[in-house]
């Protein structure tokens, strides 16, 4: 009887531990995801101010650097993507009452 005591108690923090290591990971998650939101914003803002620069310098001549920064805009855009999905992913994994944003 005490044996099977130990082992539900034990089974029981065992399953305790482990959620609490996934909800520590997708806080952990959701923290790169708002980094990534954040960096791809700025990449791509940066490649747009650079389009602008690049395109009224150039008196309606549109350049290649012009055009190479909209790869700069498209690549800011991935990563923005790329952190919303994985934010919100880790926040469908996250408890309740952790703070989202």
């Amino acid at each position: 009887m005490v044996a099977s005591d130990f082992n539900a108690n034990y089974g029981n923090s065992v399953a305790g531990e482990k959620l609490a290591d996934e909800q520590l990971d997708s806080v952990k998650s959701m923290q790169a995801g708002k980094r990534l939101i954040i960096t791809g914003c700025a990449v791509a803002v940066l490649g747009i101010i650079l389009y602008c620069y690049f395109s009224f310098s150039a008196a309606f001549e549109v350049p290649a650097a012009a055009r190479e920064s909209l790869l700069l805009v498209g690549a800011g855009v991935v990563l923005w993507f790329w952190g919303a999905i994985k934010y919100f992913m880790a926040a469908i994994c996250a408890d309740a009452r952790e703070e989202l944003f």
